[in-house]
């Protein structure tokens, strides 16, 4: 999972989809980089954090090389 990445909420029941647009610094986080908690800008304008066994990703960005 990445910055750009199209994912979609497990947890939804229409899976709604969004945007990975960075990571959570919330208390409950790991701190190490690659277990932090994804932020999410929603299809409904909404934009959160959530748990990232919650999210399936759809797309993923790929970076030019």
């Amino acid at each position: 999972m990445k910055i750009g990445d199209l994912v979609e909420n497990k947890n939804s029941e229409s899976r709604m989809s969004g945007v990975i647009v960075g990571w959570s610094d919330h208390q409950y986080s790991d701190p190490r980089e690659e277990r932090r908690d994804p932020v999410v800008l929603w299809a409904d304008g909404r934009c959160n954090w959530i748990v990232r066994h919650r999210v399936d990703v759809v797309r993923e960005v790929y970076e030019n090389r």
